[in-house]
């Protein structure tokens, strides 16, 4: 069965890593664009974590989007909605009914939660 346009109100870039190296020789990851698209996020849970004394909120969300080839757990998912912008790592991907068609990604929101 094929995915409702109408759940997918989230506008979401898939970004894809690649490695360059600083003025020092450092490599620091850059974030290009791999797909840009709709989809529905829902946040699973959330718990907190204390580590060295700063607070820190993560959060378990599933991202569902129409089926798009190529996509790889190493990419994140960048989602703005009213000027907040938020970055999920991926954690497993799934092709839901295992057709080409809908894809339930698994992901981890980090967000730091000290600041307000």
């Amino acid at each position: 069965m094929p995915m409702k346009a109408g759940k997918l109100r989230h506008e979401v870039v898939i970004q894809d890593a690649s490695r360059s190296a600083d003025a020092y020789g450092q490599q620091n990851p850059t974030w290009s664009t791999f797909s840009a698209t709709y989809a529905k996020i829902e946040n699973l849970k959330g718990n907190e974590l204390l580590v060295a004394q700063q607070v820190n909120s993560k959060i378990d969300t599933k991202i569902k989007i129409r089926w798009v080839s190529g996509l790889r757990s190493n990419m994140r998912i960048q989602a703005t909605h009213d000027s907040n912008t938020r970055y999920y790592n991926i954690v497993s991907i799934n092709t839901v009914d295992e057709i080409e068609e809908t894809i339930e990604i698994m992901c981890q929101r980090l967000e730091d939660i000290t600041n307000g």
